[in-house]
């Protein structure tokens, strides 16, 4: 359909449905009248939160408050004066208690269980760690593949080894006709050690023994097993370090499976 422009007087062609006026967005700018739109009065109002009076334009124009800081004023107050209210933000509903970690007082709400005063300090709690072993395995969630995410971890011949040295003793053993388990058996630390757990990587069957694979010995590491020296003297723990795993990998040639690092 041809339309005529209002603003520069020219011909244009446009769709019936449109119903244009202008043949461009320069002519409709360009035209004072469509442009110069009145404004909307808005009306005005008194805020019940302060009493001043104010006019409902951008966010308040539905709103009864001045700001929201009235409203949310109004809100605190209607709270506390409601005495089946828990609100968190009412001041006679705090008291002070010493975090069971770091025994440095900290403030909460009287109804609350929290004992601790940070997340650090719950983390460092070995009871709340045990809580939460027992809980994931209660659920059935307590999965040894979550954990090592550095390491080069996957399955391999139906067993998920969480590292390539993991898997390439275990190519070994099956080398040297060695029956073995992965992971057999979890020991149990009293509570408030360093660590709670400890399963050892290997279980050698025929001799009775357990051997952990490491590359490298954190202090982390080291307190397990002292703790395993100290709680479990009886069982035999072999810790495969990485000249131990250099002097095996000179067999890498003949041990099937063999998987070698990539640079």
């Amino acid at each position: 359909m041809e339309y005529v422009c209002e603003q520069c007087g020219q011909s244009f062609e446009a769709p019936a449905s449109q119903k244009r006026r202008f043949c461009s967005r320069a002519c409709g700018f360009a035209n004072p009248e469509h442009c110069a739109k009145p404004k909307k009065e808005r009306p005005e109002r008194v805020c019940p939160g302060c009493g001043i009076t104010f006019k409902q334009e951008g966010y308040l124009r539905r709103g009864k408050y001045c700001s929201r800081t009235c409203s949310g004023r109004i809100a605190i107050k209607s709270a506390y004066s409601d005495p089946k209210s828990n609100n968190k933000h009412d001041p006679s509903k705090w008291v002070t208690v010493a975090c069971v970690t770091c025994h440095k007082p900290f403030k909460k709400v009287q109804s609350s269980k929290d004992s601790h005063c940070s997340r650090q300090c719950s983390d460092a709690d070995p009871n709340v760690r045990m809580a939460r072993v027992i809980g994931r395995m209660n659920k059935g969630s307590y999965d040894a593949k979550a954990t090592y995410s550095r390491a080069k971890r996957g399955e391999r011949r139906g067993v998920f080894f969480r590292s390539r040295m993991e898997a390439n003793y275990a190519a070994y053993l099956d080398y040297c006709d060695t029956k073995w388990q992965y992971e057999a058996r979890t020991f149990w630390f009293p509570q408030g050690s360093v660590c709670l757990s400890y399963r050892p990587d290997f279980y050698l069957m025929d001799e009775d023994r357990f051997v952990e694979t490491k590359g490298f010995l954190d202090a982390r590491s080291v307190a397990k097993f002292e703790l395993m020296a100290l709680y479990y003297p009886d069982i035999k723990l072999e810790v495969v370090g990485s000249d131990e795993y250099e002097a095996i990998k000179k067999l890498a040639a003949v041990i099937k499976g063999w998987e070698y690092d990539k640079h």
